[in-house]
């Protein structure tokens, strides 16, 4: 039962999840109780809630930036920090972009996205070294190489939007750590099951 201070968060986030999202994973249960990331939003003030809302409906209105390469960014984010939902959320956002099951499966175990484009490959290379992924780059500052090839890849705008993309993340990753979020019941991250 949602509190008078629930139910808005509630209507909120099941008006923005049910448009951004459609069907492409679960995000309520049986009950049509908010599942995921979106169930601690709903034991937090609505002021944070819309920010957080503001800041996605932003990022996804950035124009002309690869939808590849904003999934295979995420997807890397979410392997680094291990965020299951993120990981179970996004491969299927990436498939439905048009990143194939092949480049998913990579970027799931670690690796760069096999026959990727030169963006592709760099969104993930720069999704791992922001977030410090153990093994392929140190933590710290971005290379001044990879900042450059970033730059010439994506223009001064898309380098910034693909920076946010990887910020964002990260932060939604933490958050689902944080309440311990889990695939739902009966559902996997990989592989997708066919329709």
């Amino acid at each position: 039962m949602l509190s008078p201070k629930q139910k808005p968060v509630h209507d909120l986030l099941t008006d923005r999840v049910s448009h951004h999202f459609q069907d492409t994973f679960t995000t309520h249960n049986d009950e049509g109780a908010l599942v995921g990331l979106f169930t601690h939003f709903l034991y937090l003030p609505l002021p944070v809630v819309t920010g957080y809302a503001a800041t996605y409906k932003a990022l996804g209105e950035i124009p002309n930036f690869p939808l590849q390469c904003r999934e295979i960014a995420i997807l890397a984010v979410g392997e680094h920090y291990g965020a299951s939902y993120e990981l179970y959320s996004h491969a299927r956002l990436a498939k439905r972009v048009g990143v194939s099951d092949t480049q998913i499966q990579d970027i799931l175990e670690g690796r760069p996205p096999t026959g990727g484009t030169e963006q592709e490959i760099l969104s993930w290379e720069m999704a791992r070294a922001l977030s410090g992924a153990e093994g392929t780059f140190k933590k710290g500052e971005m290379s001044e190489t990879l900042w450059k090839k970033g730059e010439k890849a994506f223009g001064k705008e898309g380098l910034g939007a693909l920076i946010h993309y990887i910020g964002f993340y990260s932060y939604t990753c933490v958050l689902l750590n944080a309440g311990a979020t889990l695939v739902p019941e009966g559902e996997h991250i990989w592989p997708i099951p066919s329709n």
